[in-house]
């Protein structure tokens, strides 16, 4: 073994922190081949030889000096006093260069000329990709120019557009790219204008264009939808297990049109219980290859903003062939399960059936009829609530974890203005058809995945990172709950006790949001690594076919498997190329839902400028706290410049914005009142102005605040716009 050589690897692997040789010796396998006292000599040898920088007497850091590295840039100043990009997490400053237009997320190739403890200086080399080259603004005119400037905040540039565009579009929001011109520098290309700032229909489609959804279909594949059959083939009623006579049921939003799963339910004579779990067979009518089928994949999932969907089936498939409407025979690919009082599952049994919904029940009915026990469904629907409660009482003890934040929906007058915000109240109708949806996705997925040799799509979710749960735990006593991190099982037990307590209440939304994001995100991979927040060890999508890529990829997987149990459909890698589209397409779709959601929200907000309300502090960061207005349901900022009784600043340890002299506190779950002082809606932003604060623990009452005019104490932090073509 050569010991510099192993000692570089192990500063390759931490370029940007420093070492003794305990340290060294105590996280690598060099303690037992080899003495510490000769890790501290070969340490001062590769010092001496430059490879190596002694910072310390006795610690050591890699020296970077002179060599190139690959990174990501992760943050864009552009005061004057500091023009730097920061890249790479040991903090590696870049001047800025315009000649690249540089974004967060950007890719770069670049060489450190200086080396410090805390901090590095280098050049750009090489700008390798960006992450986002096309992206929502405004067209503005400035004295004799006129310019382009990006609705987001993260992309510091404005661009020169004043031989581009005609007179009449100044003003107008816009899409555009950036390209590379002859010169081989990037340009900015407006690609359509789409209307004037504030207007429902601009600011939709200023939404779907900043996160790349697409519209539509191609005339191919209507004319191939077009081209399906309306009528089930006779000879599909022989290949198929026939469910028609079952009682079988839907249960959807009242607004729902595409009802892609079902519940039967019959008694057997044993005394137990069949129910099935019944899903639109949308892989009949979308054959592997076809055109539909290439649409709906690069779609990969239906997106559903606040006033339509972007569905990523055709509407004659998703509305009608594959709708499981009642008092009209459908097909269905089913999984059975014949389960005893308690929920246990005895039998199971999945294919492809031809059901017959008998009802359409909205969630609404289906709860009145639970709480009111009666219709001619009452028995129906009270003993699948009943079998949905042993499901989900042992999946509790099992361990899962249940946070849930609360989603709204609006009222929209006839010229799309939100009038009435209301709360998604889930009850016992909703629940028991999740609980028989993940009953579904988790044999589906363990039967396949038992095999090992056929690859499958998996739901993964990844155990948290652990300074994530440790800043979770914090947080939470600082609210006064203790959250148990001595073992995993003790770590869900107390996170579903401090759950119970809080539900339901608006503590409980901040808490639920803050533990989401401590978690890792789930998403589609061919690895199964199980679902960490369900307790599952086999987890996969099967149920919503109809809305979501990945489950008619099980779908098929599923067929293959119970007609070939040795045949593979997708190649591992090819699986995963997939997997990873339609993980990137979910975020997509998800994050266009809430900024469709936020901009309603401002422009609801828009009414209650002026007015006191009462709400929540949601967030807390260095330029301010967010507070989560209780009635409105909106978030907005109180900016710490506008806190001028001190001067504050975060506390980033203990979550929360402390003044230096009088050591006030504003942090998370405070309850404050707030004075709406302006809406945003182009950039979907609120500002608040505080009015007071009560702690939510054992913090001191702060009322009244006085708001002193001039303060030339308070900590400003503002950013410079600079003009980049004007540089």
């Amino acid at each position: 073994m050569n010991l510099k050589t192993e000692l570089l690897k192990f500063f390759y692997e931490y370029p940007g922190e420093s070492f003794n040789a305990k340290q060294i010796y105590s996280k690598t396998q060099l303690k037992n081949q080899i003495h510490l006292e000769q890790i501290f000599q070969a340490l001062k040898e590769l010092a001496n030889e430059g490879e190596l920088i002694q910072q310390t007497t006795s610690k050591f850091s890699l020296n970077i000096v002179g060599k190139t590295f690959e990174a990501t840039v992760e943050d864009i100043q552009l005061e004057h006093y500091e023009t730097w990009v920061n890249v790479l997490a040991e903090r590696v400053y870049v001047p800025i260069s315009n000649k690249y237009f540089l974004m967060v997320g950007d890719k770069v190739i670049i060489k450190i000329l200086e080396q410090k403890l805390r901090y590095s200086y280098g050049e750009l080399v090489e700008w390798l990709e960006g992450e986002k080259r096309s992206f929502v603004g405004k067209i503005i005119k400035d004295t004799n120019r006129i310019f382009f400037v990006p609705d987001d905040k993260k992309i510091p540039w404005e661009y020169d557009i004043t031989s581009k565009v005609k007179r009449e579009e100044i003003g107008k929001k816009a899409y555009a790219k950036l390209v590379v011109n002859q010169n081989g520098n990037p340009e900015l290309e407006i690609i359509k204008i789409l209307g004037d700032p504030g207007n429902h229909q601009t600011e939709i489609h200023s939404i779907i264009y900043e996160f790349g959804l697409l519209e539509g279909f191609s005339d191919e594949a209507i004319k191939e939808a077009e081209e399906l059959p309306e009528k089930i083939p006779a000879e599909e009623y022989q290949k198929r297990k026939d469910f028609r006579i079952i009682p079988t049921i839907t249960i959807d939003p009242e607004d729902a049109k595409d009802f892609d799963d079902a519940l039967s339910l019959q008694i057997l004579e044993n005394g137990n219980y069949e129910v099935g779990v019944h899903i639109a067979d949308v892989s009949y009518y979308v054959k592997m290859g076809s055109i539909l089928d290439q649409e709906a994949y690069q779609k990969a999932t239906s997106v559903y903003l606040v006033d339509r969907t972007i569905p990523m089936l055709p509407e004659k498939i998703s509305n009608f062939l594959c709708s499981l409407r009642p008092n009209e025979d459908k097909l269905a690919f089913s999984a059975v399960f014949e389960l005893d009082k308690n929920g246990k599952i005895i039998n199971e049994w999945f294919g492809r059936t031809i059901i017959h919904s008998m009802k359409r029940f909205t969630y609404e009915e289906a709860q009145a009829i639970l709480e009111n026990s009666d219709g001619e469904w009452s028995e129906f629907l009270k003993t699948l609530n009943i079998l949905a409660y042993a499901l989900r009482n042992k999946r509790f003890k099992n361990g899962s974890i249940n946070f849930e934040s609360e989603e709204i929906r609006f009222k929209l007058d006839e010229n799309n203005k939100p009038i009435k915000i209301m709360p998604k109240v889930r009850k016992d109708a909703h629940k028991l058809i999740e609980d028989f949806m993940l009953l579904a996705n988790q044999r589906v997925c363990r039967l396949i995945a038992k095999s090992k040799k056929i690859p499958m799509v998996f739901r993964a979710h990844d155990q948290p990172q652990q300074d994530k749960l440790l800043d979770l735990k914090n947080f939470l006593e600082t609210l006064g709950y203790h959250l148990d991190l001595s073992n995993e099982k003790a770590f869900r037990k107390t996170l579903g006790q401090i759950n119970q307590k809080i539900e339901g209440t608006p503590l409980g939304d901040l808490v639920a949001n803050i533990a989401i994001r401590s978690m890792a995100k789930a998403v589609y991979q061919p690895e199964n690594i199980g679902h960490y927040a369900l307790a599952f060890d086999h987890y996969t999508h099967f149920t919503s076919p109809i809305r979501r890529y990945p489950d008619l990829m099980v779908h098929r997987i599923l067929q293959q498997f119970l007609e070939n149990p040795k045949k593979i459909l997708y190649e591992e890698e090819q699986l995963k190329k997939m997997c990873k589209h339609c993980s990137l397409q979910e975020k997509k779709a998800s994050d266009a839902e809430r900024a469709s959601i936020k901009y309603k929200l401002v422009e609801y907000s828009s009414d209650y400028v002026g007015q006191i309300v009462e709400g929540t502090i949601s967030g807390v960061t260095g330029w301010g706290f967010y507070v989560q207005m209780l009635d409105i349901r909106a978030e907005g900022l109180v900016s710490i410049r506008n806190l001028k009784d001190d001067n504050y600043f975060y506390d980033e340890k203990n979550f929360c914005i402390l003044g230096r002299k009088t050591q006030k506190r504003f942090q998370l779950g405070d309850k404050v009142k707030v004075k709406i002082l302006k809406t945003d809606i182009q950039h979907r932003t609120i500002d608040l102005e505080l009015v007071s604060s009560e702690k939510y623990g054992n913090y001191e009452k702060v009322e009244n605040f006085e708001f002193f005019k001039g303060n030339k104490n308070s900590k400003r932090s503002s950013r410079k716009k600079t003009k980049g073509s004007k540089k």
